[in-house]
């Protein structure tokens, strides 16, 4: 039986992911950031049947306005949960989750830590660049 994985787990489980592996100042570029998560959903429906899980939401963005309201609703909730915080000398969004609830959530999420970091990796080339040596 598949487990369904909703946006906000998903966007929850990518963030924790990047916490562990960015340096502490990483920030999300508002201007990227609708892309990214696109394609990192797309990346993850390739491979539902075979990780057992099935995703209820899509991350279709808008061609005229570049937004798509699923992916603002769970970015609205995780800024109501305060686990990121916008910054607007940056137009970015700053990663305010410690570092060990994103251990908890990752131990807990439907997506193995070693698909997320694969998924991370391959859809979010700037933490590697910032990641700290």
């Amino acid at each position: 039986m598949s487990r369904i994985l909703t946006a906000e787990e998903f966007v929850t489980l990518i963030l924790a992911q990047i916490k562990l592996k960015a340096d502490r100042d990483f920030v999300l570029d508002a201007t990227l950031i609708d892309q990214r998560f696109e394609d990192a959903h797309d990346w993850l429906r390739n491979r539902e049947e075979d990780l057992g899980i099935v995703s209820n939401f899509t991350f279709r963005r808008d061609p005229l306005y570049g937004v798509t309201a699923t992916f603002r609703d769970a970015l609205l909730s995780l800024r109501e949960r305060r686990l990121i915080q916008p910054d607007a000398s940056r137009r970015a969004y700053r990663l305010s989750l410690s570092q060990a609830l994103a251990e908890d959530y990752l131990a807990h999420g439907v997506l193995p830590s070693a698909v997320l970091e694969e998924l991370v990796n391959k859809n979010f080339p700037e933490v590697l660049v910032t990641a700290p040596v």
